[in-house]
């Protein structure tokens, strides 16, 4: 599944033998500053980021929450 979803969730499983790569950023607009964005060299979350599956929401609006595997575990990671 990919998509756009609101970060907000439940972690429902860690990877714990997974490292987070920065291609899972895609879908995130926090994503913009692994690229530079004001400056920066990355984004703030990507550092303490574990690899996660995720309840999430489509949008705030959504009631039903959507099973996403193996995104980060930031509030915006949900690019699966």
């Amino acid at each position: 599944m990919t998509g756009h979803y609101h970060g907000y969730g439940e972690i429902i499983k860690e990877y714990k033998t997974l490292k987070p790569k920065k291609e899972m950023c895609y879908g995130c607009y926090c994503n913009d500053y692994n690229y530079g964005l004001g400056g920066a060299k990355e984004c703030w979350s990507f550092k303490n980021a574990k690899v996660v599956d995720k309840e999430a929401y489509r949008d705030i609006y959504s009631t039903k929450r959507v099973k996403i595997k193996k995104t980060l575990s930031c509030y915006h990671g949900v690019n699966k």
